[in-house]
Formats: structure tokens, C-alpha cells, sequence
């Protein structure tokens, strides 16, 4: 196994007492998304399995689809850490090892992300994973990819880096949506879909310099800025 992929061993600050309070309500709301559906699932109800009262709970979180955004926030934050303790190597290389750490990372969570996936999909739902309110966890994502790509051996130049940061970012969403839905043992299908791209990437160098790669990297990544979000002048020519 990597051994960039949790790091849940490290030492760490000791949890207070409401902290822990808050983290109880959070995992029995999760554990009851799963198992009786996120729809059918009542702030009541989680606040009566976490043995809190109903105020404690909306004290924690205002509401069911929050407690839905703190679990996306678990899993960005925990990724963005282990972004920052990539070795360095090339485009190819550091977008699988990170790829490898999020597989991971959610592997434990597969069948509750199943359970929310329409939800998560629906464009109207507030804990849409491309709506606003899920907006600032996307951002978060996103600058952990441009450190994937910036921080390679390979890097291409200028605004093809964000560009290209960009794309990884979307496909890395792709390969997650691939992997809930992957019914092979221990997920191989999505493995070797994840090897196919890093050997797809493994050839950055020898056309990252040709102005039709440049030119048109930029307008895909513009193009997907319009649902994935981005900075206006992101992708300009430098």
C-alpha cells in the first residue's frame, strides 16, 4: 500500500469534549444515511441514535444536508494533507499516487457515497457536489491539483499548468463516479483504468510544447470552468 495514503497515525491534538460530541452526531448521521437511505433520514432521528438531544444536534450542524458537506469536507481535507507529502516525479506519477491515496480514502465509504449519489448528482440539491454550497470544497480540491501539477518534474509552462491542473481535476471525479460503480474484485477495472491514464500522462513532455496542445488545453479547461468553477482569466495565454 502507499505510504502516502491516510497518515491516521500521525499524532495529533486531543480531541475536546466537543469535538468528540460533534464528530458522534456526525458519524451515527452517516451510519444512518447508509443504512436507511439519506432521504428517509430525520435530524431527529440522528439526534435520538447519538444520544443527543435535537437542539445539541442543530447546535452542531443546522442541518442534514450540512452534516452531509462536513463528511466531503473530511475527505478533501484528508487528501489535501496528503497531497503536501507527494514525492516528486513527474505529472504522471504524482496524479496516480494521489489518485491511489483518494481510492483509497473513500474505498471504506463506497457504499454510503452510492447511497448519496443521486443526490450529490441532482443540480437542485444543496449537497450537489457542483452546487454553491459545496463550492468552497471544490476550490479546496482544486488548488491541491494545481500542487499536483505545479510541483512536478514535468510541469508544463504557464497557464497550460492550471489548464491542465483543471482537466486532472475533472477526470479525477470521473474515476471516482468509475470506481462506486465498479463491480470487479478489489476495484482492478478502475486500477487499470487509473494505469491507462498515467501512461496516457507519461507523454506530457513531447507535446506540452506544441502550441495546438496549449491552445486547445486552455479552452477545455475554460469550457469546464462554466460547471466546475474557476478564475475568469485562469486559462489565458501568458
Amino acid at each position: 500500500m502507499n505510504m502516502f495514503i491516510l497518515g491516521e497515525d500521525l499524532p495529533g491534538p486531543i480531541p475536546t469534549k466537543a469535538n468528540r460530541t460533534r464528530e458522534r452526531i456526525l458519524q451515527t448521521a452517516l451510519n444512518l444515511f447508509k443504512n436507511t437511505g439519506y432521504e428517509s433520514t430525520t435530524m431527529r432521528e440522528i439526534a435520538r441514535e447519538s444520544d443527543s438531544s435535537l437542539g445539541l444536534a442543530y447546535r452542531y450542524f443546522s442541518s442534514k444536508e450540512q452534516l452531509v458537506l462536513a463528511f466531503y469536507e473530511m475527505l478533501a481535507g484528508r487528501f489535501v494533507t496528503t497531497v503536501s507529502q507527494l514525492p516528486s516525479g513527474t505529472v504522471a506519477r504524482r496524479f496516480a499516487v494521489a489518485m491511489e491515496t483518494k481510492l483509497a480514502l473513500i474505498e471504506p465509504h463506497r457504499e454510503l457515497i452510492g447511497v448519496l449519489l443521486s443526490a450529490a448528482l441532482n443540480p437542485a440539491s444543496r449537497v450537489s457536489v457542483l452546487g454553491k454550497d459545496s463550492a468552497g470544497i471544490r476550490a479546496q480540491m482544486q488548488v491541491a491539483f494545481d500542487r499536483i501539477v505545479r510541483d512536478s518534474d514535468d510541469a508544463p509552462a504557464g497557464a497550460s499548468s492550471a489548464a491542465l491542473a483543471k482537466l486532472l481535476y475533472v477526470a479525477h471525479l470521473g474515476l471516482l463516479f468509475f470506481r462506486v460503480n465498479d463491480p470487479s474484485e478489489a476495484g482492478r477495472a478502475t486500477r487499470a483504468l487509473l494505469a491507462w491514464i498515467e501512461k496516457a500522462l507519461s507523454y506530457l513532455p513531447l507535446v506540452s510544447e506544441l502550441p495546438l496542445f496549449s491552445e486547445g488545453l486552455g479552452k477545455l479547461a475554460a469550457s469546464l470552468d462554466t460547471v466546475f468553477g474557476g478564475h475568469p482569466h485562469e486559462h489565458a495565454a501568458e
